[in-house]
């Protein structure tokens, strides 16, 4: 391409980027190291335990801000106030944690056993998610199925999850020929339909 060819393409574009809503150019300000286990009983999915490792920036405004101190470990007192102020909230969003058996969805309305941990700067987060919940299908339903599918993103793309094949994992009583296979589902597509999930697809059947 000569360089005049390259001036309009570069302007075309340019031209482009101004029609596109701001919005478009916001970006995550939260990055978390994410990972999850899969608990099995009586060969059924029972809870789902996820973990979230923070960046060393967000950790330490987030231990300030809400636990008021600027080291570890985190007191019980400590934990609730990060609980109450910076978690519980996150039920509006699914706890970030995408859960289907077949084609219904599973809303994560509920969570136990949250604690968080503070360490060499980093932020840790750690809570399980009961199976069933309180709305979507019933173990019967799930058990029907064969499938729990999980997905770990925040669609609102104010954080980013980031994840490997192997960041989830089953534990328990798990049945013989279960697999855990992580896919691209591009019927998920968020944020202007720009990014394609991953989600792990977890069969017993």
């Amino acid at each position: 391409m000569n360089k005049s060819g390259r001036k309009s393409s570069v302007l075309w574009l340019a031209g482009l980027l101004l029609l596109l809503p701001f919005s478009v150019f916001s970006h995550p300000h939260v990055f978390m190291d994410t990972t999850a286990r899969v608990e099995f009983d009586n060969g059924l999915p029972s809870g789902l335990v996820v973990r979230w490792k923070f960046d060393k920036f967000f950790s330490q405004m987030m231990v300030h801000d809400f636990a008021q101190t600027s080291q570890g470990p985190l007191n019980e007192q400590q934990q609730e106030q990060i609980r109450q102020g910076a978690f519980v909230n996150l039920v509006n969003y699914n706890f970030f944690t995408h859960l289907l058996s077949g084609d219904r969805a599973i809303p994560v309305t509920e969570v136990t056993d949250f604690s968080a941990e503070y360490e060499a700067g980093v932020l840790t987060y750690e809570f399980r998610i009961p199976l069933p919940q309180p709305t979507g299908p019933d173990l019967q339903t799930i058990a029907e199925n064969g499938e729990l599918i999980v997905g770990l993103y925040d669609d609102s793309y104010y954080s980013v999850l980031e994840f490997e094949a192997d960041s989830l994992r089953v534990e328990g009583d798990v049945p013989a020929g279960m697999s855990n296979e992580l896919q691209e589902r591009p019927d998920k597509r968020y944020y202007y339909d720009l990014i394609v999930p991953r989600l792990f697809h977890i069969r017993w059947k």
